[in-house]
């Protein structure tokens, strides 16, 4: 049965894969035609078991590669979203130090504007001449030392002295602030490059081996037999979602959601899954989500059932407080940036035939597996598959 239905899962696609073409035979010379002889059961049997041993071997290879390909997309999702947090940092970083600037020069305004008025009425004295004097330093300790000294000669406007001391001080901390974000955000950019070129390079090796695999399975079988049955899975898949309320939809580009807090994203700016009414995600997870329902669909003949997708931040609170244990902290939960779903019809369960074919077929559409929901991770949750590209 596994052998089967590793056979349906792959033709789609099976252009892809590279393998060495079969040498032309030569041609015979003209003869009677003669019926071929069928091989004995004898070796009909030793092929067979020849196959099976070798599909059990690279199935194995392939876990393993899966294994290597997982952890590669769950590294480049973290990196990513540090990127991304320490980019939103830089630039609040910035507008505290601009805004700082602000308050810093309307203070020494006031200030000036102090000095002026003591020149006017003809009090030109001590007080006035370290007063300027500070105004004019370039170096704070300086400029603070002689605001110290104007505080001492009196009291009047210290308000406006104080006002101008914090905001200076403000200033360059937040300043200096704003340096160190922009500079971790420039790190943290580069990190997100390069996890994303590992990810790309292992996961494109094992979508090679198991195209290659699919290729192989597709040859021992009839390849005109299987893509007719996977189109008869395929409108009986559909078939059953239209009776759920699903209906085809034209391609959807959704909006770019970067700037929208996590489980606050507009409706709108998501796009709809395939076969999975009312169910939507982020644009990209939700494009690689329809090719997965849609070759999950040739296999199974239903189609791929989601129970929970992008979920908003009251419902993450209502999650959490149903599941204390199991949902994420509000406000982090990958279903709030519409890259996760929540799995059903037998993928929710581990060792199943549907979620051992997610296991060996989700990382083709940028789909994975967290570590921490595996069966010995820290919180097992076989439903649990998100998104990375």
């Amino acid at each position: 049965m596994r052998l089967r239905l590793l056979t349906l899962a792959v033709l789609a696609s099976s252009a892809v894969g590279t393998v060495p073409a079969l040498a032309a035979s030569p041609s015979p010379s003209p003869r009677p035609s003669v019926s071929p002889t069928p091989p004995s059961a004898a070796v009909a049997a030793k092929e067979v078991e020849r196959q099976r041993l070798a599909l059990t071997t690279e199935t194995q290879r392939l876990r393993k590669a899966a294994g290597v390909a997982t952890a590669a997309l769950q590294a480049y999702q973290e990196a990513q979203r540090a990127a991304e947090d320490a980019t939103q940092h830089a630039i609040a970083e910035s507008i505290r130090s601009t805004t700082a600037e602000k308050r810093a020069e309307k203070a020494k305004r006031e200030l000036l504007g102090y000095a002026g008025s003591l020149y006017r009425t003809g009090m030109v004295d001590s007080q006035l001449l370290i007063l300027t004097d500070a105004l004019s330093a370039k170096d704070p300790q300086q400029l603070f030392g002689g605001l110290g000294l104007v505080k001492r000669v009196g009291t009047t406007r210290s308000h406006a002295l104080d006002e101008m001391a914090a905001a200076q001080n403000e200033a360059t901390n937040a300043a200096t602030s704003a340096q160190l974000a922009s500079q971790a955000s420039s790190v943290a950019s580069v990190q997100a490059a390069q996890a994303k070129q590992k990810a790309d390079t292992v996961v494109a090796a094992y979508a090679k081996q198991v195209n290659a695999r699919r290729l192989a399975l597709a040859r021992s079988t009839g390849v005109l037999e299987v893509a007719k049955e996977r189109e008869k899975n395929i409108a009986s898949a559909e078939a059953v979602a239209r009776a759920a309320g699903w209906r085809p939809t034209p391609d959807c580009k959704g909006e770019d959601v970067s700037g929208y807090p996590n489980g606050q994203i507009p409706p709108g700016a998501l796009c709809p899954l395939w076969f999975a009414w009312p169910h939507r995600l982020r644009a990209d997870a939700a494009a690689g989500f329809k090719l997965m329902a849609i070759e999950y669909a040739a296999t199974f003949g239903t189609p791929l059932c989601v129970s929970d997708s992008y979920r908003t931040y009251d419902a993450q609170v209502a999650v959490k407080a149903e599941k204390p244990t199991l949902a994420a902290t509000p406000g982090s939960s990958n279903h709030g940036w519409g890259l996760a779903t929540d799995l059903c019809d037998g993928v929710e369960q581990f060792g199943t035939v549907t979620h051992e074919w997610m296991v060996d077929n989700a990382l083709r559409f940028g789909w994975f597996h967290p570590a921490w929901a595996e069966a010995t991770g820290s919180k097992p949750e076989a439903w649990h598959w998100e998104y990375a590209g």
